[in-house]
């Protein structure tokens, strides 16, 4: 009867190790998950693309996860002025405006260096808040670009699979202003603005 009972109290006390083991590994994965989504969170979820070839600090540079309060990436030529700023955007805490001064044509542009018969997906979100002559157009040495798009007043996704067709820098154009007729303050805004490499 007592070898019984030892026997019973042994299996009882190694039944708890189990359980005890069992809560404390299950308590240890609960708690790595909980770690991992902090820190997930804390990073925005952003996990950059080894391709992505626009990785400059920049206000639509949120897919490369280093959104910076910058247009250092940008030039605005002719009659428009292209900044940072924080009043129109998609995603993160600031855009990139194209706005025109007035004149005939004002184009704000993004230039990278590529080697004929590279492809490239290049991906962005654009809007307009004013002007009858916004376009989205005139890209150079690239095959595939926007033919005479017109941004709406609503966000909207746009994606094109270019082809360089030199070696030489590809040049994306957002034009404020494409024609005679736009005025001062017409505009474009681009966010979240990503190249990557195809091929």
């Amino acid at each position: 009867m007592m070898e019984q009972q030892l026997t019973t109290t042994m299996l009882r006390d190694k039944l708890v190790y189990v359980l005890l083991l069992f809560c404390f590994f299950s308590f240890g994965q609960q708690r790595s998950k909980m770690l991992q989504a902090s820190i997930q969170q804390a990073s925005g979820g952003c996990t950059p693309d080894a391709n992505e070839q626009f990785t400059t600090a920049d206000a639509a540079s949120d897919p490369n996860c280093n959104e910076a309060n910058s247009s250092a990436a940008w030039t605005g030529d002719f009659n428009a002025t292209s900044s940072s700023q924080s009043s129109e955007v998609y995603e993160g805490s600031y855009a990139i405006s194209g706005v025109a001064d007035g004149g005939a044509v004002g184009i704000i542009r993004h230039y990278f260096a590529a080697t004929s018969g590279d492809t490239f997906t290049v991906t962005f979100w654009a809007k307009s808040t004013q002007g009858s002559f916004v376009r989205i157009t005139g890209w150079t040495n690239c095959t595939g670009g926007p033919s005479s798009v017109t941004p709406t007043g609503t966000w909207t996704e746009y994606t094109y699979n270019i082809t360089a067709s030199a070696t030489d820098d590809i040049q994306i154009r957002f034009y404020p202003a494409a024609a005679t007729g736009a005025v001062a303050g017409d505009n474009i805004f681009i966010d979240n603005l990503s190249i990557i490499k195809t091929n």
